[in-house]
């Protein structure tokens, strides 16, 4: 129930920022350079399913443990792997991260008034993802200068008055958001663990 409760909200979540995303791209780029890719969960339930099928067959063959001591000892098992395999998850997802760099350039033939570039944008791959302009950069310019962004979309606007060419480079980080990366430990942690269970079932 918890996690369908979780992955509820995630959802809604999600569909609220798809409809605050309103900039107006002249370009739009989507990121694909990927940092600390998402778990394998198939390399988790293999790396824990030598730890618990031993430590079953271990305890269903003692005969000096009572049904009870031995449901005790299994359920305590399955337990401390839970929460290894949750600690993992959550390291894993926090950790992971995508990102991307574009330049955007603006060039006049004349002195007179002023030309509007419009505004290129990198996005990432999906609506899970947000950035902080803690995470952007933008070069060619001021030193603590930033990019704008609204927590999905990064973008720089250009407009040049006189005779010339401005040039700009940005960039940024796109991780998971909180509630995605909650949603995820939650539904790939009780994945894993019904995997491991059914092979001594």
């Amino acid at each position: 129930m918890k996690l369908k409760f979780y992955i509820l909200i995630s959802s809604f979540l999600l569909i609220l920022g798809n409809e605050a995303h309103a900039v107006s791209c002249t370009d739009k780029r989507t990121v694909t350079t990927v940092t600390n890719p998402l778990p394998n969960l198939n390399s988790h339930i293999d790396r824990y399913s030598a730890e618990y099928t031993t430590h079953y067959d271990s305890v269903i063959s003692d005969d000096s443990l009572s049904a009870g001591e031995k449901f005790r000892s299994i359920r305590d098992k399955i337990k401390a792997i839970e929460k290894s395999v949750g600690k993992d998850l959550l390291k894993a997802y926090q950790s992971h991260y995508v990102s991307g760099e574009r330049g955007h350039s603006c060039t006049k033939g004349n002195s007179g008034g002023t030309k509007d570039c419009g505004s290129k944008c990198l996005v990432p791959p999906s609506h899970e993802y947000f950035v902080e302009t803690k995470n952007t950069w933008k070069k060619h310019y001021k030193p603590d200068s930033k990019p704008d962004n609204d927590g999905y979309t990064v973008w720089v606007h250009l407009q040049r008055s006189g005779k010339g060419r401005t040039f700009r480079e940005f960039g940024g980080k796109w991780f998971l958001k909180p509630e995605v990366v909650t949603a995820k430990v939650l539904q790939d942690t009780n994945f894993i663990i019904s995997e491991i269970e059914s092979l001594r079932q």
